[in-house]
């Protein structure tokens, strides 16, 4: 993302919100989610000096916090 936004880009992402099983295959997970989290995204982005604007964490199908929505800029 931090490569192709240009300075002041916006880039929204869907995430899976899953810390369980981080070996384990994401077919054998609750709605299929692979492991990974809001908070590891928004980790990442902050060493790629991209700023986590707005984040959300929200249920899915019945199964709480299992996704999330993250907003991030690239720094002009």
């Amino acid at each position: 993302m931090h490569r192709v936004l240009v300075p002041g880009g916006l880039a929204l992402l869907h995430v899976s919100n899953n810390m369980q099983d981080p070996g384990g295959f994401y077919q054998q997970n609750d709605r299929w989610r692979n492991f990974g989290s809001v908070d590891v995204v928004r980790h990442v982005a902050d060493r790629l000096d991209m700023p986590c604007i707005a984040h959300e964490i929200f249920d899915w199908g019945g199964t709480p916090k299992v996704d999330g929505l993250v907003l991030l800029e690239r720094r002009p």
